[in-house]
């Protein structure tokens, strides 16, 4: 199964979880994290902590809370999106 679709995880909904920035696109304002457990979540600048137009950067670990199926068309997302490293 595709870890991108839309699969209902009340058991991870507001979960604390870590990854790696996949990609992302700054003039857009959004990108991927990877999970540690290999899932791709969509992440958009407004749920990046931090002061002013956030942003992230390939390859930097982040710590964020799990979203399951309401942004970037129904795929689940990253909130309360911190750099750790």
């Amino acid at each position: 199964m595709d870890k991108d679709l839309d699969v209902r995880r009340p058991d991870l909904d507001g979960v604390e979880r870590f990854g790696t920035v996949r990609w992302f696109k700054q003039e857009k304002g959004y990108g991927r994290i990877t999970a540690d457990d290999g899932e791709v979540l969509f992440v958009h600048f407004s749920d990046i902590k931090g002061a002013g137009y956030r942003v992230l950067d390939e390859g930097q670990r982040v710590r964020f809370v799990w979203r399951g199926g309401v942004a970037d068309h129904g795929r689940h997302h990253a909130e309360d999106v911190h750099i750790i490293d």
